[in-house]
């Protein structure tokens, strides 16, 4: 299997984002993330904060509610994919993908917003005859995203294992 390796998420300058929140709307944007148990540190604190109406739970659980916060996030990976995984992926995702070939395969960095995330996710991991390894690297991401506190996300679905990793099946 191939190894998923995170290399970026949006990062915030709290001091600056704190300073002009506070000038412009009078108060500190991360006023509620402390009752809602969300550390700064956190890759989804800084989403969280974007209704700027103290429900960082409810952007984190409810894509439609967290709107635009869920395009202004990113994140990045690093692996190891095949050209027919890579064109796979491409074709079935919002995904910007930059790889270089080697003599063995390709380095692969795929980023996305949340929201193109969600999307590849869904993508890929309910396919009916998807290519393999595409599960593999995509399944990995997905676990990353939700450890970072998007694990709401996919709520709507259940896992199914398969060969070691996994799909996606929706719950009716």
């Amino acid at each position: 299997m191939r190894k998923v390796i995170p290399i970026l998420h949006t990062q915030v300058n709290w001091d600056h984002y704190i300073k002009a929140c506070q000038s412009a709307l009078g108060y500190s944007p991360v006023r509620s993330l402390d009752e809602a148990g969300i550390k700064t540190s956190r890759p989804c604190a800084f989403a969280a904060t974007l209704d700027f109406k103290d429900q960082p739970r409810k952007v984190l659980s409810d894509r439609d509610y967290a709107g635009v916060a869920f395009d202004i996030v990113s994140f990045g990976f690093i692996t190891a994919a095949y050209d027919d995984t890579i064109a796979y992926i491409a074709a079935n995702s919002r995904l910007k993908l930059k790889y270089n070939r080697t003599s063995a395969n390709n380095l692969l960095i795929l980023m996305g917003t949340i929201n193109e995330w969600h999307d590849a996710v869904i993508n890929v991991l309910t396919s009916e005859a998807p290519v393999f390894d595409a599960l593999v690297i995509i399944s990995e991401c997905m676990g990353y995203i939700e450890g970072y506190g998007f694990k709401a996300l996919w709520k709507e679905y259940k896992r199914v294992d398969v060969e070691g990793t996994f799909k996606l099946v929706r719950m009716k």
